[in-house]
């Protein structure tokens, strides 16, 4: 005779039953500290690589007589939102490498981590394409951020999609901003 085998765990072994789990296995748990830090290194180099060439810029026209246009010249500031982005982004991978930090709390800093540099994505892409063009952007990187975020680290489908809610939102907050805005957006 073939014995039962019940998939249910008793109310005592998992939670009560009917309510999600919050939390990801300890194996999962395990990969974050890794997967964020590839994360974060990415992003400290995609956003190094724009200030890098704005001070390599500046270093060439203060050597040369060549000079920039005024455009150019005026972003300065948006260098700063960029060196932002890459303390920012090394300061995570260090508390990724950090074992006193709980992979639970790098989860929750890397959904918050998620929503800052889509927000960070959105004031510099709409702010210097509005700047230059008068209209808003068709497609930003931050998209791409969303969407790459629960690819790589893994995390509660809650979770995961209330930090790309906010991250979205973090966006449109910023679009709603420039005049164009109610002609893209509806």
């Amino acid at each position: 005779m073939r014995e039962e085998v019940t998939l249910i765990r008793p109310p005592g072994e998992g939670g009560a039953p009917g309510t999600g789990s919050s939390e990801l296995p300890t194996d999962l748990f395990d990969q974050v500290r890794g997967r964020l830090r590839l994360l974060t290194a990415l992003f400290a180099i995609a956003f190094g690589v724009d200030l890098f060439i704005f001070v390599a810029t500046r270093l060439v026209t203060a050597v040369t007589d060549i000079s920039l246009p005024e455009d150019a010249a005026a972003n300065g500031g948006f260098q700063l939102i960029n060196l932002s982005a890459v303390v920012a982004s090394l300061g995570l991978r260090w508390a990724a490498g950090n074992h006193r930090i709980s992979a639970s709390r790098l989860h929750t800093l890397g959904m918050a981590y998620e929503i800052g540099l889509c927000f960070i994505i959105a004031i510099l892409s709409y702010s210097l394409f509005y700047d230059s063009y008068r209209i808003l952007p068709n497609l930003t990187w931050a998209p791409a951020v969303i969407i790459m975020f629960p690819l790589i680290m893994p995390g509660p489908p809650r979770r995961l999609l209330a930090a790309a809610c906010a991250a979205a939102t973090a966006v449109e907050k910023v679009a709603w901003k420039y005049p164009s805005a109610s002609i893209w957006i509806r």
